[in-house]
């Protein structure tokens, strides 16, 4: 099922957060920095900042997961950022995409969300319990263009306005789970 999600609330700072806030507080399309803490290493030491670069970065929330039961197997909670992608001749031939977990050892940060009246073009998967980010639209009718344009179609349009609280309440490990 593909949805058309209307945002109405802008986002205005940065607020450190932990995984599982990401999954539970942040919209889909918001832009997200992940960090593990560690200073930025001198430009002549390239492994060392190979790995910084690595583990310190900036993605765009495309996916997020809720713990759910699989056969007899508990998935842990998760979400997906967009590292980049690779454009030749205007066509989009990779996408790269990064999961984190609660299990993790970053830090994140909400560095913006998609602006007030954007609308966010959704794919739900109701097996995983997922909601995945197709694309961010500026109005509702550059939404129906894109989904013309991707082959995607129309069948499933709803409107919904987001209510994001952009300043959360910061909260122990222990009362997240």
């Amino acid at each position: 099922m593909i949805t058309l999600l209307f945002l109405s609330n802008p986002f205005n700072g940065e607020t450190l957060m932990h995984a599982l806030e990401i999954i539970a507080q942040a919209p889909l399309g918001a832009i997200i920095k992940f960090s593990n803490g560690q200073p930025k290493p001198s430009a002549r030491f390239t492994r060392k900042l190979a790995e910084w670069e690595h583990n310190n970065g900036i993605g765009q929330l495309t996916e997020k997961r809720q713990k759910h039961l699989v056969g007899i197997y508990h998935s842990i909670p998760q979400f997906t950022l967009q590292m980049g992608n690779y454009v030749s001749n205007s066509i989009e031939l990779i996408q790269f995409y990064r999961v984190f977990s609660e299990n993790g050892q970053f830090d994140f940060r909400i560095h913006a969300v998609p602006d007030q009246g954007s609308f966010l073009i959704l794919r739900h998967n109701d097996r995983i319990q997922s909601v995945e980010l197709l694309h961010v639209s500026a109005s509702r009718t550059d939404a129906e263009q894109w989904l013309t344009q991707t082959g995607i179609g129309t069948q499933s349009f709803k409107k919904f306005r987001h209510s994001w609280n952009p300043r959360p309440q910061r909260r122990s490990i222990n009362e997240i789970r």
